[in-house]
């Protein structure tokens, strides 16, 4: 419980491997009386940052990271699915960009983003 409230204070120096301000908090709640979830917005161009750093929080503080979609973002990205199946069959090497953007490697080798 102390961290979400570290974590409300946009303070995560209790994560190893961030830099300051790479995490920002956005919203938390308690589910049950062990279990806590927190949204934060990560800053753009960290993301791969968070990610690598975010392999040891499991073990170290018992944090998992999961992606968070606002339900708009899932309803566009249900929409836009059959066209990334699309691509993954076509072996385009598609890729989810953000919310519901993809990228995908085009017939000269190059990634791409698709044209919605």
């Amino acid at each position: 419980m102390e961290q979400m409230w570290k974590a409300a204070g946009n303070d995560f120096t209790w994560l190893s491997g961030l830099e300051e301000g790479a995490l920002t908090y956005v919203r938390s709640w308690a589910q049950g009386n062990i279990m806590l979830s927190v949204v934060v917005q990560v800053e753009e161009g960290r993301r791969a940052d968070v990610l690598k750093a975010a392999k040891g929080w499991r073990q170290e503080s018992g944090v998992v990271v999961a992606p968070y979609l606002s339900r708009q973002s899932m309803q566009l990205r249900k929409q836009r699915t059959e066209v990334f199946r699309g691509l993954y069959e076509a072996g385009a090497n598609p890729k989810w960009v953000g919310c519901a953007d993809i990228c995908f490697t085009n017939g000269q080798g190059e990634r791409v983003m698709h044209q919605f």
